[in-house]
């Protein structure tokens, strides 16, 4: 789901809001911009029905003592909850990690649960035995600053569109003997980012 549309972008600047021959373009660079952002980060920003899926787990990998740790962000568990091998663990019987904000990287039974992560049948050690279906998301809402670095994004991919300048993506040697390097991703958008990127809690 795009984390914003060409609206926001023009009314940041530069783009009369009544232009609307660039449209098309805006969309695209959006989707590009949005795609380099996840990708640097290793994270998807906001939650949606396309973000709700499952993901798998093992017993003797991913779990330390009460706890399962995740590879990813999870914002929301869908409808069909966590299973461990054939036993539904239900939400009485764990809370997340952190405890008071989100993104969740665990979850951890409760100690009185009465249940474990291997079921009743198996000692859970066998490939994908714990199944989490959820929202794999940061949040429900794209942080506000992502969404400003997403626009500055987007605003530098259209202002280098227009550069037509055959010597813009390499560098440049002047009469003085300097170099001048081709411009690069906006170092507001990378200061941004970095306070992202995704580094997973080990078990």
């Amino acid at each position: 789901m795009p984390y914003l549309t060409s609206t926001d972008v023009k009314s940041y600047g530069a783009i009369p809001s009544t232009d609307t021959q660039d449209n098309a373009e805006l969309v695209l660079l959006i989707a590009r911009a949005q795609s380099f952002i996840e990708e640097y980060t290793g994270r998807v920003f906001m939650a949606s029905s396309d973000t709700e899926s499952t993901r798998y787990y093992e017993y003797s990998r991913d779990v330390e003592g009460l706890t399962l740790y995740l590879d990813a962000d999870l914002n929301e568990l869908g409808s069909n909850g966590i299973v461990a091998g054939t036993d539904s663990i239900v939400s009485t019987n764990f809370y997340y990690e952190p405890r008071n904000d989100k993104p969740y990287y665990g979850i951890t039974l409760r100690g009185n649960s009465g249940v474990s992560w291997t079921d009743s049948t198996s000692d859970g050690n066998f490939e994908n035995a714990i199944q989490v279906h959820a929202q794999w998301a940061y949040s429900s809402d794209v942080p506000a600053d992502i969404q400003h670095a997403l626009i500055r994004l987007v605003k530098w991919y259209y202002k280098q569109g227009r550069v037509t300048d055959d010597t813009a993506d390499r560098p440049i040697v002047l009469e003085s003997g300097a170099t001048v390097l081709p411009a690069e991703i906006p170092s507001d958008v990378l200061a941004i980012l970095k306070k992202y990127v995704y580094r997973p809690v080990e078990s």
